[in-house]
């Protein structure tokens, strides 16, 4: 038994041609070096991200200042102190305010 039998046989040639090397890339010069456009959107992206964070954190810092208001004022009510009606709009506004900047907090 001959053990050309057992190989595979050949593919047809492949194009190697100069206009199929420009398009498709010999995979020596597959890496590019980076541009300064895509810098610059890797660090708007990042800079995007951390303001996204920020934002959510301050969102909820107001969100919890306008409650802690709202809960002393309802207190200072209840328990018969002299509330000002001042205090009471500006809890009402900052609650409303927060809720409708920050709805996803």
């Amino acid at each position: 038994m001959r053990t050309d039998d057992f190989t595979k046989p050949s593919l047809p040639p492949t194009t190697t041609t100069r206009s199929h090397r420009r398009r498709h890339g010999d995979g020596d010069d597959d890496v590019q070096s980076p541009t300064f456009l895509s810098f610059c959107s890797v660090w708007l992206l990042s800079a995007l991200l951390l303001l996204s964070a920020l934002w959510r954190v301050i969102g909820s810092l107001c969100f919890a200042a306008a409650w802690v208001v709202a809960v002393l004022e309802v207190c200072y009510v209840v328990l018969g102190f002299q509330g000002s009606s001042s205090l009471l709009a500006l809890v009402v506004v900052l609650f409303f305010a927060s809720v409708s900047v920050f709805p996803a907090v």
